[in-house]
């Protein structure tokens, strides 16, 4: 009885891993899609106004009126949208191909013009425990260690979890803006057994599913204060050191500079983030300020606000027509970056120097990490796996206060 029990419960809590349908838009930041390709190994469906139509593969264009369906006995102009399945087929796939991209998904394609001529929208539609597979590897490799493995499982189902959104075209996108997800040809055996291992698992607090997860690559040694770095304080974003110490308070400019003059021994210390310096030259200070302000030269840079965590909140950059100040950390990369690229992340100490060759003033950011710094470390969860902690005590560690939750208790309470 109590085997039989087990097994209904397994068949419950599959079916609610099921049951949540995500819809990703496809081809995110990849500019204007007026064309798409659909095809499989076996006949593809069309779901047309006039019913479901088989064919070898279909073409999709944009057109002023709409979209022109290609593939069928005869070209169709329809308003949209327009679905693509693929039945009777061992593993299901659908080829799509999209400027100059070709990429192989599980699940449903559906196609709609988007208003005022700006291309095809691109839709894929998948059970949410099959979206996982092709989105954690491509959040961490595949080949670190298999507790990391799970965690961002965990973590990736948790972000979707929080992201299905009913009443909208679509829930996620598959770029750096939600989740990066590649399809099925970037999945690989052990990023699927995890998510498989996983099945149902996410994160919560208080025992209900946690409303914020965030992740990133690199911390530089500790995290940050969510609502020090965004506005919005949550109990378990909060500064964590990277390591098995104590985080350290780094609102201090004096203990910043210290901190970044001293070798930290942290679990994300294998990333090649870890620790970065950028130089900003005469040159491109003078290009900041004109930014800034066309007619003014450049005199002072100074940090003038950091949070508990060490990210950099506000500089402040002196001219020949007054200060001006830039604030928020992902405003702060961006206008302190270098050669079209942003700075990695805000944690950073200044260091003012002259250069002697010309008798210019210059300054050395010495910083670390990558990203928001909010949250989970993902290289400081390959390194606590890699020193033997499980998935749970990697997301307690960065997560404080969180613990591992099932859908089922969340969606039916069935353990």
């Amino acid at each position: 009885m109590r085997k039989f029990t087990f097994t209904i419960l397994l068949l419950l809590i599959a079916n609610i891993a099921a049951a949540h349908t995500v819809r990703v838009r496809l081809f995110d930041g990849k500019g204007l899609i007026n064309t798409v390709s659909i095809s499989s190994d076996s006949p593809v469906v069309a779901s047309t106004p006039e019913g479901l139509v088989l064919a070898d593969g279909w073409e999709v264009k944009a057109t002023t009126l709409g979209m022109l369906l290609e593939g069928g006995p005869n070209p169709v102009e329809l308003p949209g949208p327009i679905e693509f399945s693929v039945e009777n087929a061992a593993l299901p796939l659908l080829t799509v191909k999209a400027n100059g991209l070709t990429r192989r998904y599980r699940g449903k394609i559906t196609i709609s013009p988007l208003a005022q001529n700006k291309g095809l929208l691109v839709i894929n539609s998948l059970p949410q425990e099959e979206y996982l597979y092709g989105v954690v590897p491509g959040e961490v490799p595949a080949s670190w260690p298999y507790e990391a493995l799970r965690a961002q499982a965990i973590l990736a189902r948790t972000y979707s979890f929080n992201h299905l959104s009913p009443n909208r075209d679509y829930d996620l996108v598959d770029s750096t803006n939600s989740q990066v997800y590649m399809g099925f040809d970037h999945e690989k055996p052990t990023t699927n057994r995890a998510v498989d291992e996983t099945a149902d698992l996410v994160v919560g607090y208080e025992g209900k599913v946690v409303p914020y997860v965030y992740y990133f690559s690199t911390c530089g040694g500790q995290t940050e204060d969510s609502g020090q770095v965004w506005g919005t304080a949550v109990p378990y974003l909060i500064p964590t050191s990277c390591s098995a110490q104590l985080a350290q308070d780094l609102s201090d400019e004096e203990a910043a500079v210290a901190y970044f003059a001293t070798p930290q021994a942290t679990y994300c210390s294998r990333s090649s983030v870890g620790r970065w310096e950028v130089r900003l030259t005469a040159e491109d200070l003078a290009a900041i300020t004109t930014g800034l302000c066309p007619d003014a030269e450049f005199v002072d840079l100074a940090v003038t606000r950091r949070a508990t965590g060490g990210a950099v909140l506000e500089v402040t950059i002196t001219t020949t027509k007054g200060d001006f100040k830039i604030s928020g950390e992902l405003n702060i990369r961006r206008k302190l970056g270098k050669n079209g690229q942003s700075l990695r992340s805000s944690f950073f100490a200044l260091q003012k120097q002259l250069n002697e060759e010309d008798c210019t003033v210059e300054y050395l950011l010495r910083g670390g990490g990558w990203g928001h710094r909010v949250g989970v470390c993902q290289w400081g969860m390959e390194g606590m796996a890699r020193q033997g902690a499980s998935a749970a005590e990697i997301l307690g560690h960065f997560l404080p206060g969180t613990q591992i939750l099932s859908l089922a208790d969340e969606c039916g309470k069935l353990k």
